[in-house]
């Protein structure tokens, strides 16, 4: 589904929203160059709310490395885990792993051809972030943005909200 397609579903489901009175709330994060954001739709069966989401959205570049990673590692078609464990000084760390299937407390997000599977109870602190990859001078490794972050520690490696 192209990019324009979302916003069409988006301005639907705000029409439905108005005639019918239910809530719909929209997380938009900026766009930017080589992105494509990718959108969840959640519907909350008790209260009837239809959400829309921006979620974790990967560089393609990023997917494309983790692609040939995959390939190497025998593991293809496997998804990715994205999450975060107390640590450091800061309180989180981020962790990425290889995930085989999502667990029953898992929520499963798509973005540039890739499955993330992210436990239910991180998605509010996580969800907006970019992962990239980045090869320069100084090591090549994954980056992750993340716009919920309100402090990081000196060295860079854990953050808290």
């Amino acid at each position: 589904m192209k990019k324009f397609n979302y916003y069409i579903i988006a301005y639907i489901l705000l029409l439905i929203s108005l005639i019918f009175d239910r809530q719909i709330i929209l997380f938009i994060t900026s766009l930017r160059i080589n992105v494509l954001n990718t959108f969840m739709i959640a519907i909350d069966y008790a209260t009837t709310e239809i959400i829309l989401f921006i979620i974790i959205t990967l560089i393609l570049l990023m997917a494309k490395k983790y692609k040939e990673i995959l390939k190497a590692d025998g593991k293809e078609g496997w998804s990715l885990r994205f999450g975060e464990r107390a640590a450091g000084c800061s309180g989180f760390e981020y962790f990425l792993d290889y995930s085989e299937k999502s667990g029953k407390d898992d929520m499963v997000l798509e973005s540039e051809g890739i499955q993330i599977h992210i436990h239910k109870q991180s998605k509010d602190r996580l969800m907006g972030s970019t992962i990239d990859y980045v090869d320069g001078l100084q090591g090549a490794g994954f980056k992750i943005t993340n716009p919920n972050v309100k402090a990081s520690c000196g060295c860079g490696s854990s953050h808290g909200y």
